[in-house]
């Protein structure tokens, strides 16, 4: 069975919630994580729309 992919928008700087929760998926070896942090100054937007159509779940902080 492939793994799930999970895609983690970043949208607050310092989330400690979403921390939390993606170090916690990180233990589960049936996920695969992608992470966009999207506080960077010049965001690829082109790349977050091709991440989010090749994820399984998308999951916005």
């Amino acid at each position: 069975m492939k793994p799930q992919r999970i895609l983690h928008l970043l949208t607050r700087p310092e989330d400690s919630i979403a921390r939390e929760v993606i170090q916690h998926q990180k233990s589960n070896p049936e996920l695969t994580l992608q992470i966009i942090d999207l506080n960077t100054r010049d965001p690829d937007y082109s790349a977050v729309v091709t991440a989010v159509f090749d994820s399984d779940s998308v999951q916005v902080w």
